[in-house]
């Protein structure tokens, strides 16, 4: 593979967010590493496997939408990728992985990345033959791996559990999906949730002009939740011939859509970090919020979401 779509490192700020997935990804191996468990690792959005950067911004014009990248700072849009090889390199090592991408160039790279594992591969922890890469929607592919799996060993004679690396560049991820996750009762979760980048942006100030197509954008990524009543506030007007009107206006902040969305995956999820890691730009807006939730409902399920929960508090604090 060319130097280009080598792994390339962004500043501290960007790397403490990948550092939070790979040091709980560490710790997940050697919890699990003296048990029979498989381990599986899976990557949807994987890009290409190596780290977006704005130097790169014209050669996926024709794949990304720019206008998706017009208030993400440099150190942010570095985040977006390189989450894949990390896992691949972590050690202990995962017995399989999994990456997932729509996109027919980005997963011809993906195709080149498991080629580079073949000739590379004392710098990798697991071997490229154990490495899937899956040319499909994300979310369909998702629900076949949590609906397929032999989870319970039932059919192989071995159990398995999975961490999930969720990071759409956008609201991506149908509630479906999530719910597929859930019942597998195996997989840990990591969500990069698209708080205000997605989600805020799409709240209009009066709910009467939200287009179609954003409510029911909103519906997919957020479901059955009562987003409506969450996000507006029902108020009452004198209009000028004595009349009365009632419109639903915005109350929502981006914490506050932080907030709720932890409250939806607490009611699907047994476990769920109360507290996320923000991804701001340059100028402080919070883009996405980074969130854990586990699917496991024993101990191990609380043993995940109590080191994640002090990864993701250590992060933020990092930060001030």
């Amino acid at each position: 593979m060319s130097d280009e779509y080598q792994h390339i490192f962004g500043g501290p700020w960007t790397e403490e967010k990948l550092d939070c997935l790979e040091a709980y990804l560490r710790a997940y191996n050697t919890a699990l590493s003296k048990s029979s468990f498989r381990r599986v690792y899976i990557d949807a959005f994987s890009g290409t496997g190596a780290r977006y950067t704005r130097e790169r911004e014209n050669e996926f014009s024709n794949v990304i939408p720019i206008a998706e990248f017009m208030n993400i700072s440099d150190e942010q849009a570095k985040f977006f990728e390189g989450s894949a090889l990390r896992a691949m390199k972590v050690r202990p090592e995962f017995h399989n992985v999994a990456l997932i991408e729509k996109d027919k160039i980005k997963y011809s790279k993906l195709v080149e990345l498991r080629c580079r594992v073949y000739e590379e591969q004392n710098d990798f922890s697991v071997s490229a033959g154990k490495i899937s890469v899956y040319n499909e929607d994300a979310n369909k592919a998702i629900v076949r791996i949590c609906k397929n799996a032999d989870w319970n060993g039932r059919r192989t004679g071995r159990r398995s559990r999975a961490v999930l690396f969720l990071d759409p560049f956008g609201c991506q991820v149908n509630w479906e999906t999530l719910e597929a996750v859930a019942a597998t009762g195996a997989i840990d979760m990591w969500y990069l949730f698209p708080s205000g980048l997605g989600i805020y942006r799409m709240i209009t100030q009066e709910r009467g002009s939200m287009p179609k197509g954003w409510e029911q954008k909103l519906d997919k990524c957020l479901g059955p939740n009562d987003w409506r009543s969450e996000f507006y506030r029902e108020e009452t007007f004198n209009d000028l011939f004595g009349g009365n009107s009632i419109e639903h206006r915005k109350v929502a902040t981006i914490d506050s859509v932080e907030r709720f969305f932890v409250q939806c995956l607490k009611s699907l999820f047994p476990f769920v970090a109360d507290a996320c890691l923000p991804l701001k730009n340059s100028a402080g807006y919070k883009m996405f919020s980074l969130c854990f939730a586990s699917a496991n409902q024993g101990v191990g399920g609380k043993i995940a979401v109590d080191i994640a929960s002090h990864l993701l508090k250590k992060g933020a604090g990092s930060r001030g």
